[in-house]
């Protein structure tokens, strides 16, 4: 079995419900959240243009590094 290493990108937007005395503090733990605090609390979807790879390594090529457009005209033999 080969190994594959992938470079993938997704815009992802949501909204979240925070408690705080003012803007001020909600903005500030808004902004020091993780993100996996933040995609934990919040409701999100993804952009209409799905994920889009952005570079393929693979262990046993001879390619180093490839982008989406040499890894979609190489992939079937790799």
């Amino acid at each position: 079995m080969n190994s594959y290493k992938f470079d993938w990108k997704s815009m992802l937007t949501g909204t979240i419900d925070l408690e705080a005395e003012d803007g001020t503090s909600a903005e500030e733990k808004l902004m020091t959240m993780t993100l996996k605090e933040l995609l934990d609390k919040s409701k999100y979807v993804s952009d209409d243009k799905g994920r889009e790879i952005r570079f393929v390594d693979t262990n046993d090529s001879f390619i180093d590094s490839m982008e989406e457009k040499e890894w979609n005209e190489l992939k079937h033999i790799l």
